[in-house]
Parts: structure tokens; C-alpha cells; sequence
């Protein structure tokens, strides 16, 4: 689910094989350094145990402390564990395994499914994301507060509201990190925006995203996300997992925008013996088509989906077409249609008046020989429709000419 480095070993939380993992990036290995693979259902009591002999359940995040110690959130047992990676040990830190939103000391107090992890300073926020609520582990104070979020003792107390703690609203926040200096930053999820905790009073503001999900690239009055469930800051820069946009997000604070991450070595992504989807076009809105007339009675839609040679319908992923009309000129049976094959017949009735026929499709395609590379043709159409009882065609027809991006129109891995 979420990563963490240090001296060119990639530690993971493995949420559904319960595990911890690592791996060691120049020998190219994978080894299990907590957990046994079994949900674990006991909590176990404030006292050390050999990381390999826990039955671990759902780690969902993991982040260094101080020297060696790799925090773990045990969103399973609403619990926050430390490992030792030195010794191979873990323990609980923060926690009693009871679900609530209940602060008092870290082995006292009660979380509720926490999630994003980020250490500084003997603090360690994380997203608690069944409170809806940013929380920190003070160890230094030995006490936990509310950062974001509601501070009573709620799990049912959401919503989308800026202001200080207890005035503030979120709902189901995922990702939580900072700057070092004392800006926290917060995924919160189920809102699909990004937003900021700052100055003593812990006052949260919002500072991307709208009213409703969406994928749109730029400021702070563009920019859309849709269910943002991790983040990493570096120099200025805000990484975020836009998770149901299926893309790497990056915002420049000082610029105050939002891009998309671009991929620019394609080939590199590639997995040997395997069909990999790797990129995508870059959905830039409906577009437009000419008028078209056609007959009253009964009709189609027809799509041509026009693929360069040697490339294919990929029949393992899957491609659709959702179409809806504006007026009641026409009628759509089925308004979500699996794409199998480059040409697709959708019925429709058609009613004598004018109309507008609004189509989103989603195609993926593969090279046809090795089926090595995947991609995904992501656009939208309006077709203004004239229905008139004396027209030829019956068939409303949209054709769409496919070409693969080139290596610098990447924008990103999307599985």
C-alpha cells in the first residue's frame, strides 16, 4: 500500500498478504520482514515480539522514526506498531486495539483504522481515517491531540470544512505528510482535495480541489482530484496518488499548480512475458462533433474505433462506452456498453426533433504480436442529432482514430 526507503531498501506494507516487506533494490530481491501471511485477530499486549512470529492485520502504511525504527499502521487492529529493523522485533506504540477516537496517552488512547503515517520530531501524525480526523502521537509529551477533524469521540463526525481542530471537517482522509518545518499536508480522500495544516492553532485550509471529483490539471481554481490517497513531499514539490484518476499527481507549492507526472523512458516499464498497461492519452474533455441527421424509428450508435496496425483490442481489460442524451429525441436502452471489438453497435430510438448525444468511452489496446505494451484511449463526444422522419441514415456514427502516445506524452502508470 505505501512505501518507505532507507539506504536503498524499499520497506512496504503488503496490506493484504499482512506482511511487512522489503526490497533490496540493487540485489533485486524480496524479503518479509514482519509478519507470518496470516490475518492475525488477537491483539497482543505492550511487550516485544520476533516481527516474523506476528500475525499482522492490514498494515496499511509504514514510515521511519528515530534510528531504526519503522512505525507501522495497523489499520486491522487500530493500532500504530513499531518494528526494529535492526533487531527484527515489533511491539505496538500507539493504541489500545479498541475503535474509537479517544485521546489520552499513545498506549491508552483508541484509533480507528489509521492509515498515512508521517514522522518529525518525536511526533508522529497519522490519518485516522475511520474518525475522519489528522491525529499526532506526541511521545515526547506522551499524549495524542487532534491536528484536523473533529475532536470528539465520533466516528460518524465528517464532512468537508476548514477552520481549527474541532471546527474543522474531514471524511475518510488517507494520506498525511510535511515539509519538516511544521506544514502538514493532508489527502483527504473521500472529499478529493488537498489540504493544509498550519501555524500553532492548527488551522486547516483547503488548497486543491472543488465541489466534485474530477481530473483536471492546473491552479488552484482548476485543478481536480478524485480520491487522493497518498502523498510525499520533496523540496517544494507535493506528490499525490490521485487513486481513482489512476495517475501520479505533482504539486509545485511555490507556483501554486498542479501536473501530471510524465514518464519520459516507457520501454523501462516494461515486464517481460507480460502485457503491461503503462500510459494513456491525456483526457482533455468532450469534444464536440458535427451535426448529424438521421431517421426516426429505430437506430444505432455506432462507434468505429480506428487502431493502427498491429495493434488490438485488449480483451483482458475493461473497454467501455457509457451514452446518454440530453433531450428526448433520443432514447438509449443500455447506457453502459462493453467494448470488444473496433466497431460497436449501440441501439437507440429515435424520436422526430433535435437532441444531443453525449458518449465517454474508455479502449484498451495492446500490440497485437507481442502483447507487450498496453495503453488506454480515454475521450468523450457530443453529437448534436437532428431526428426528422424523411432522413437516409439510421445510424449515428462516431469514428475515432487511435494512435499510440509517443514517449514524452506519458502521463503515467496507470496500472
Amino acid at each position: 500500500q505505501v512505501m518507505a526507503i532507507r539506504d536503498e531498501v524499499l520497506y512496504l506494507a503488503d496490506t493484504f498478504n499482512h506482511t511487512v516487506r522489503s526490497i533490496y533494490l540493487s540485489e533485486e530481491t524480496v524479503t518479509t520482514v514482519a509478519g507470518t501471511g496470516a490475518q492475525g485477530r488477537s491483539i497482543p499486549q505492550a511487550q516485544t515480539f520476533p516481527a516474523l512470529a506476528v500475525d499482522l492485520r492490514s498494515p496499511w502504511d509504514v514510515e521511519f522514526g528515530e534510528d531504526d525504527t519503522l512505525y507501522v499502521a495497523m489499520a486491522g487492529t487500530h493500532q500504530i506498531w513499531d518494528l526494529d529493523i535492526t533487531t527484527m522485533t515489533m511491539r505496538y506504540s500507539v493504541g489500545n486495539g479498541r475503535e474509537a477516537q479517544l485521546n489520552l496517552t499513545p498506549l491508552t488512547s483508541e484509533l480507528a483504522q489509521p492509515s498515512g503515517l508521517y514522522y518529525v520530531d518525536e511526533q508522529l501524525y497519522f490519518a485516522d481515517s475511520e474518525s475522519s480526523t489528522i491525529r499526532v502521537a506526541d511521545f515526547a509529551e506522551d499524549m495524542l491531540r487532534v491536528v484536523s477533524g473533529t475532536t470528539d469521540n465520533s466516528l460518524f463526525d465528517y464532512g468537508d470544512i476548514d477552520g481549527a481542530p474541532g471546527e474543522s471537517r474531514l471524511q475518510h482522509a488517507l494520506g498525511v505528510t510535511g515539509d519538516g518545518a511544521g506544514t502538514i499536508y493532508i489527502a483527504d480522500t473521500y472529499n478529493s482535495k488537498i489540504k493544509v495544516v498550519t501555524g500553532e492553532d492548527d488551522i486547516t485550509t483547503t488548497l486543491f480541489g472543488g465541489d466534485e471529483p474530477g481530473y483536471a490539471d492546473g491552479g488552484p481554481d482548476v485543478a481536480l482530484f478524485d480520491e487522493p490517497g497518498g502523498l510525499n513531499y520533496v523540496d517544494g514539490l507535493l506528490y499525490v496518488a490521485d487513486t481513482n484518476n489512476h495517475v501520479i499527481r505533482v504539486i509545485d507549492l511555490d507556483a501554486e499548480t498542479v501536473s501530471t507526472v510524465t514518464f519520459p523512458n516507457p520501454d523501462a516499464l516494461q515486464i517481460d512475458g507480460r502485457a503491461t498497461v503503462i500510459a494513456g492519452n491525456e483526457f482533455t474533455g468532450a469534444e464536440e462533433l458535427p451535426e448529424q441527421t438521421v431517421a426516426a424509428g429505430e437506430g444505432e450508435l455506432t462507434l468505429n474505433i480506428l487502431l493502427p496496425e498491429g495493434y488490438k483490442i485488449n480483451d483482458l481489460a475493461p473497454s467501455k462506452a457509457v451514452v446518454e442524451s440530453q433531450g428526448d429525441a433520443l432514447i438509449v436502452e443500455t447506457r453502459e456498453t462493453t467494448i470488444e471489438t473496433t466497431e460497436v453497435s449501440i441501439p437507440v430510438t429515435l424520436e422526430a426533433g433535435d437532441d444531443v448525444l453525449f458518449g465517454s468511452f474508455d479502449v484498451y489496446y495492446c500490440e497485437a504480436v507481442n502483447e507487450s505494451l498496453c495503453f488506454i484511449e480515454q475521450f468523450a463526444v457530443e453529437v448534436p442529432v437532428t431526428v426528422t422522419e424523411d432522413a437516409d441514415a439510421t445510424a449515428i456514427t462516431v469514428d475515432r482514430e487511435v494512435t499510440p502516445p509517443e514517449s514524452s506524452e506519458f502521463v503515467g502508470i496507470t496500472q
